[in-house]
């Protein structure tokens, strides 16, 4: 079936015995969605497309290694990190998270949990991929400043993660009273896109003047606030 980019709407009855909870993969790379009247399916050609359109994809994630965009990190797991953090934006609400400060030792620890196994181990590998990417000098989200900023402080910022069948656990330890400011602004973050999904996705987050002040050496050397 060659699609190219192109949705199609494919009558319900080609693909009655391959109906599920409301999404599928089709010839293993095509993924689709029920409609609200229930008549056709929405077959999009990957699920990155899918994941755009609202479709919540989880079981029709694409298990090829590697891909274009993140060289070797995109190895780490079997989802490509684009496709990553679209599943996690489109499934925020099955978390349930938490996470406790301690700043004495300028630690927060985070205990995530999940409503099955896939979406953890999904979690998981997007933590360490976005680990792997900071660590080779690269900025997720970039255009963020509080990410910018993230990127800076990578040397003085410790992330251990672990996974627990459908809990994902991290701590992340700064080095440096600036590093503890951005580990704190990172959680705010985080907790939005949780709460929030893509609405949070779309926004900036600006440093505040306070942590400005505590990370000037690290905002002055490009002059980004």
């Amino acid at each position: 079936m060659a699609l190219d980019a192109k949705l199609v709407a494919v009558p319900l009855a080609v693909i009655a015995l391959l109906a599920s909870a409301g999404y599928m993969v089709l010839d293993g790379e095509l993924y689709g969605v029920l409609n609200e009247e229930k008549t056709t399916y929405t077959v999009y050609p990957d699920s990155d497309e899918a994941a755009d359109a609202g479709f919540t994809v989880l079981d029709g994630v694409d298990h090829r290694r590697g891909g274009s965009g993140a060289g070797a990190c995109a190895r780490i797991g079997d989802v490509r990190p684009g496709q990553a953090i679209r599943l996690l934006f489109a499934n925020h609400e099955r978390f349930v998270w938490s996470y406790e400060e301690y700043p004495e030792e300028w630690r927060i620890e985070w205990e995530i949990v999940a409503d099955n196994e896939r979406l953890a181990e999904i979690l998981y590998y997007h933590v360490l991929q976005m680990e792997c990417i900071l660590e080779r000098g690269g900025t997720p989200r970039a255009w963020d400043p509080v990410f910018a900023l993230e990127s800076k402080l990578t040397p003085y910022i410790e992330t251990e993660v672990e996974l627990d069948g459908k809990t994902v656990r991290v701590t992340k330890t700064g080095e440096n009273e600036c590093a503890w400011e951005v580990i704190k602004l990172h959680a705010e973050v985080v907790k939005g896109f949780f709460e929030n999904g893509w609405e949070e996705a779309w926004k900036t987050h600006p440093i505040p003047e306070d942590v400005a002040e505590k990370c000037s050496d690290y905002l002055e050397e490009d002059g980004s606030k």
